[in-house]
Formats: structure tokens, C-alpha cells, sequence
């Protein structure tokens, strides 16, 4: 009788310690991903919530055990996957996870986010550079267009298939797509050689003539990013992101608001690069910038965490074993609890 206490209190007091560890871990992600709630709220739920996955898992374990008399054997069961469904496998594991994950990667994410944002916004600073992208980036997409015109004159007189078919079709959704712009559709009035000729030097214009436009345009923010006010407003990100360098590389342990406030200075920094983006010449770091959401930012989210690390954002960074990590906390949590409220045999 007196070893049966012992191994109930000590199986109670191993579920409180694991208990503690989960819930500290699900309340830090809840923390960074809903600033705004008063911690301790958040820490009364992640108990609750546990207390309840428990209590799924022990549904579960009774209703297999057969060497113990229970009413609705089958409905327990079922009710104790639900609950493990919602309150653990839906929220404690996935959060739990994030901390984990979170605080072994997010130095090495925000280091690298900081350095290439920095780049790109010293790079966006030199008039030169700007230049030569601008340029550079006109003078390809013209020579694929005109490419794409000359196909479209051929494809009209080939004689194998002449006139207006699928693939000139196909040739126009490409030059459409260069262009960023839907082309209106033109009907040749006559079906011969002058109505298909018609046709294409219509398309030819239109297309000449929105190419001029948008050289226009981007002639302006060419001037735009030339301006005293944007060149302040480059500067000025320039020393934000230097200032929060420096403060990442001396912390000592990992400083949440340090990550919090280096994670605003690049979503501002993200923002003024995507105005800019096409001047760039780095097509890699165009959907970087679009998004305006930080890498650091998405670190901070553990549903944004989740969806990248299905893209495939995180491989080698060891998210498998924090997730693995995370189950057994948790797993022999439920373990102990089970064994310190469990129910006598026949």
C-alpha cells in the first residue's frame, strides 16, 4: 500500500513538472503570436487546456484497459480522441513545437533576414546601381517582347496554318504576361493575309505603346528613388537595421523584444524595398519583399512556422526532432497522469 503512494505521488508530481514545461512552452508561442493578451490569461488556458488532453488521454487508456469495469467503454474512447484531437494534437503539440523551434532558429533567421535586407537597401541607395538594373531589366523584357511580336507575324502567315489560331493565342498570353496588362482582342475583318496583317500591326501598336507607358512610369520612380525624401527614408532604414544588428549580436540569451523590434524595422524595410522591387535586379528576393511580412515577422506566427516548414522553408534547421521533442514532454505527461489517477482492476 505505502510503495502504491509513493508511485502515485511521484506520478503526480512528474505530470505537474511536465505539465509546467508544456504549458511554458504553449504560452510563449500563444504570447508572441497574440501580443495583446495579458500573459497570465494565456497561462490559465494552456493549464486548463492541458488538464483536459490529460484527461482525453485517460478516457482513452480506460476504455482499452479491460481489466476494469466502465460504462460506455466505446463512447469514452471515442470522446477521448476528440479531445486529444482539439486539445492536444490542434493545439499544445503545434505550439509547443513553435517555442522549441523558435528560440533554436530565430537568431540565425533574424541575423541573415537583417544582413539582405540591409544589402538590398544599400543597393536601392546608389544611384548607379539603380541604373543599370533599370536599364538592364528594360532592355531584356523589350527583346523577349519584340520576339514575341515577330512569332506573332509568323504565326499569322504560316502556311501550314495560317491566320489567327491557338498558339498566336498563346503568344499574346505571354506578351501579356511581360506586360502585367490584359490585351483587348481584336476579330480580323477579312479572313486573309490584309485582315490577319491588320490584326497584327493593331497588337504591334497597343503593345509599343504600353511599353512606352510603363518605361514612362518606371522612369518616374526612377526619380522617386533618386529624391532627397526617399533617399532619407533608405538612410534611415539603413541605420534602424544596424542598430538592431548590433543589439542581436551582443545579446547573451535570447531577448524576445530585441527579436520583436528587429522584426518591425524590417517590415518597414520590406515595404519601401517593394516599392522599388523591379530596380532591384534580384528576382529571387521580389517575393520576399511583396509578401511585406518579415522572415523574422513569420517566425514570430506559429501558423505561418507551420506553413513553412510544409514548403519546405526549414529543412536542416532540426524541426523534426523539436516536434519529436514536444510529443514525448507531452506523451509522458499523459503517462504520469494516467498512472496517478488510475483505476483499480477487477
Amino acid at each position: 500500500m505505502q510503495q502504491t503512494n509513493y508511485t502515485k505521488i511521484f506520478a503526480i508530481v512528474a505530470w505537474v513538472a511536465l505539465m509546467a514545461v508544456s504549458c511554458w512552452a504553449t504560452a510563449e508561442s500563444l504570447r508572441l503570436l497574440l501580443p495583446s493578451i495579458p500573459y497570465v490569461f494565456i497561462w490559465v488556458i494552456t493549464i486548463i487546456f492541458f488538464v483536459i488532453a490529460s484527461i482525453g488521454s485517460k478516457l482513452i487508456v480506460d476504455s482499452l484497459n479491460s481489466n476494469i469495469m466502465l460504462e460506455n467503454r466505446t463512447g469514452k474512447l471515442w470522446g477521448g480522441i476528440v479531445i486529444m484531437l482539439i486539445f492536444w494534437v490542434i493545439f499544445s503539440l503545434p505550439t509547443n513545437t513553435h517555442t522549441f523551434f523558435y528560440r533554436s532558429a530565430v537568431r540565425d533567421v533574424v541575423t541573415k533576414d537583417l544582413s539582405r535586407t540591409k544589402e538590398d537597401l544599400k543597393s536601392l541607395g546608389s544611384k548607379e546601381y539603380v541604373a543599370r538594373m533599370m536599364f538592364t531589366a528594360w532592355d531584356s523584357k523589350e527583346k523577349r517582347i519584340n520576339s514575341y511580336l515577330t512569332n506573332l507575324t509568323q504565326e499569322a502567315q504560316n502556311p501550314a496554318m495560317e491566320g489567327i489560331g491557338p498558339r498566336f493565342e498563346t503568344i499574346l498570353k505571354k506578351i501579356e504576361v511581360e506586360l502585367g496588362t490584359k490585351i483587348q482582342r481584336v476579330k480580323p475583318r477579312t479572313n486573309n493575309h490584309k485582315g490577319w496583317n491588320e490584326v497584327v500591326d493593331n497588337y504591334t501598336n497597343y503593345v509599343n505603346s504600353t511599353m512606352e507607358q510603363q518605361k514612362l512610369t518606371d522612369a518616374q520612380k526612377f526619380v522617386n528613388v533618386l529624391d532627397n525624401e526617399t533617399k532619407k527614408e533608405v538612410n534611415a532604414n539603413i541605420r534602424n537595421i544596424t542598430t538592431m544588428q548590433r543589439k542581436v549580436a551582443n545579446m547573451d540569451k535570447l531577448d524576445t523584444k530585441v527579436i520583436e523590434s528587429s522584426s518591425k524595422v524590417l517590415s518597414q524595410s520590406y515595404a519601401l524595398i517593394d516599392r522599388y522591387n523591379q530596380f532591384l535586379g534580384k528576382p529571387d528576393n521580389k517575393s520576399i519583399y511583396q509578401s511585406k511580412v518579415s522572415k523574422t515577422d513569420r517566425m514570430l506566427s506559429v501558423i505561418d512556422v507551420w506553413k513553412d516548414y510544409f514548403k519546405g522553408e526549414y529543412k536542416g534547421r532540426g524541426f523534426i526532432f523539436w516536434l519529436i521533442l514536444s510529443m514525448l514532454v507531452d506523451i509522458a505527461g499523459f503517462i504520469m497522469f494516467d498512472i496517478a489517477f488510475r483505476k483499480k482492476g477487477i
